[in-house]
């Protein structure tokens, strides 16, 4: 911390990310306000900002233990903060529900009652919504209980289809829920295989279009500050923004923002979503962030000093501000783009339902960094240390996925040819009862090498389950006389190339025989793709016929000429 400095108030603020936890963070210290932080990780790069003074790192939020409540009151007990700011769910959450208790030691930014549980419930914003007039998607709260009607569900909304929680977060687990979108009936029963029984999920229509936000501050209903982003680059099935775009507000969308505000008599900032079909002028409202956005790098960065402004209405009563700024101005989270760069280039871009870009338009977005109108979430010129570590980070994270391809096709290629020149190969994998078998029997049909299987699991001399070898029929492979036995040295040293089916029985072998670690390779790696073959142990015939049919076309390819 800078000694010739003078500070003229002091905020505690809470986060875990490089975005919105650290535009609030220069925010207030650009206005000369002592920050502190706490509740994320310590390699984070927003802790190397110049505008935190302190870090405390006792303040982590758990589901399981209140031990972080007593270390956050003695903090505030120390420190004296005018103003306590959460910048993502689990922490609101956790002050949420401790604030009668916690509001004794100091200000927090949180919202009351009546606000909070409707903008973290889906189902309670689109009955508000309705209730004021405001188009939302169709959608219908269903509980899986067991069977769910697909065909209702294909008939009123179609697929692809939007399944997401009630609720954005999993106080169960501390961790936020994600969104997710089926285009089919069995992408569909797959994605509820993961959700717990009697558990509530949200079904929605898929919307096409822009995602937008309206960006507010409000006292009592009142809007005090506005602004609105168009999302440019946004995950192909949506959420949040990796590339965005500050526009003047649309009077539709901040009437409807406004009109929900005033609804709720809502205190503090909120970024209301909607998404806008420009080719029919459709537009609905899907939810409402009733805390600070991963986009807030953008206003911040045009004067819509949201962190700043929230501070003042909180501590000294404020509520008039500026409210100009440009539109056409762009806003890059780096590593965000970069991931999503990727997957548009590789996209379908005929396909509606993804939110791809065409490349040319893509490339020319870079000509906004030459014209002075694109900013960057973390770069900055007068806080450049985390833009810099986060660079850091990613080009480092690119280099090894580059190195780590270029070894994974060199591995390939010397997996391939240790298979062929093979005198003996030894299939392994867990129990030697399911796929080390199946892939010996198919290797013997295939080539004239002596094959042997084994296993690591310490029981041999067990037959193979009875769905394996019915399955196994299915291919003209009979393993019914088949009988495990655990790997050892010798089964090893004869062995001129080890093959085994995932990245466990991969390290457990080269854990358990580390001068035979040149030999040992995945299955998968005899191919150009496949990486892993998963273990169908106590699944149905379904899934052994499907690992099956990998094994053998796999091995096919080695047929003896």
């Amino acid at each position: 911390m800078n000694k010739k400095r003078v500070f003229y108030g002091k905020a505690l603020v809470l986060g875990r990310d490089n975005r919105s936890f650290l535009s609030v963070v220069r925010s207030l210290g650009r206005n000369n306000i002592e920050v502190h932080g706490g509740f994320c990780a310590p390699d984070i790069a927003a802790l190397q900002s110049r505008y935190l003074s302190v870090f405390h790192s006792g303040i982590d939020f758990k589901a399981d233990s209140l031990e972080w409540k007593d270390v956050l009151i003695s903090v505030l007990k120390e420190e004296k903060f005018d103003l306590v700011i959460p910048c993502e769910d689990t922490s609101a959450y956790y002050l949420h529900l401790f604030k009668e208790e916690l509001s004794k030691y100091a200000r927090f930014y949180l919202l009351d009652d009546l606000a909070y549980d409707v903008t973290r419930d889906k189902q309670k914003t689109c009955d508000l919504a309705k209730s004021l007039g405001i188009p939302v998607p169709r959608q219908t709260e269903i509980r899986k209980t067991g069977l769910i009607d697909l065909d209702k569900i294909c008939t009123e909304f179609g697929f692809p289809v939007v399944i997401k929680p009630p609720v954005s977060f999993n106080k169960t687990s501390a961790s936020r829920n994600f969104v997710k979108k089926a285009y089919s009936a069995d992408e569909f029963k797959q994605i509820m295989t993961t959700v717990p029984d009697d558990t509530a999920v949200i079904i929605q229509e898929n919307c096409i279009g822009t995602g937008i936000g309206v960006e507010l501050l409000a006292h009592n209903g009142e809007s005090l500050v506005a602004f609105q982003h168009e999302r440019v680059h946004e995950p192909l099935m949506g959420g949040g923004s990796s590339y965005r775009k500050s526009v003047k507000p649309d009077p539709y969308l901040l009437e409807a923002s406004k009109n929900i505000l005033s609804a709720l008599r809502y205190t503090g900032v909120a970024m209301v979503e909607f998404k806008s079909d420009p080719k029919t002028g459709r537009w609905v409202l899907l939810e409402i962030n009733g805390r600070f956005w991963g986009s807030l790098p953008l206003p911040v960065s045009l004067g819509v000093d949201f962190p700043f402004y929230l501070y003042e209405l909180f501590v000294h009563g404020k509520k008039s501000f500026p409210q100009n700024y440009r539109a056409n101005r762009y806003c890059r989270n780096l590593p965000r783009d970069w991931l999503w760069m990727r997957q548009n280039y590789h996209a379908d871009k005929t396909d509606p339902t993804l939110a791809t870009r065409p490349m040319w338009k893509v490339v020319a977005e870079f000509f906004n960094i030459l014209l002075l109108r694109e900013s960057n979430d973390t770069l900055v010129l007068d806080d450049p240390k985390p833009g810099i570590a986060e660079f850091s980070t990613l080009f480092r994270n690119i280099r090894k996925e580059y190195t780590d391809k270029i070894i994974e096709k060199l591995t390939r290629r010397k997996a391939k040819k240790s298979f062929r020149k093979a005198r003996c190969v030894l299939f392994v994998c867990k129990g030697n009862i399911c796929r080390s078998p199946f892939a010996s029997a198919v290797a013997r049909l295939y080539t004239n090498k002596k094959i042997v299987s084994a296993g690591y699991y310490p029981y041999p001399n067990r037959k193979s389950p009875d769905t394996a070898i019915l399955a196994a029929r299915e291919f003209d492979i009979d393993i019914s006389a088949h009988r495990s036995q655990i790997i050892n040295k010798p089964l090893v040293n004869q062995a001129d190339c080890i093959i085994v089916f995932d990245k466990f029985n991969l390290e457990t072998l080269r854990d358990s025989f580390p001068y035979a670690r040149h030999k040992i390779y995945l299955f998968g790696f005899l191919t150009d793709t496949m990486k892993e073959v998963s273990d169908p142990f106590n699944k149905d015939i379904d899934e052994f016929k499907k690992v099956y049919r990998q094994i053998k076309t796999v091995l096919e390819k080695f047929k003896r000429k």
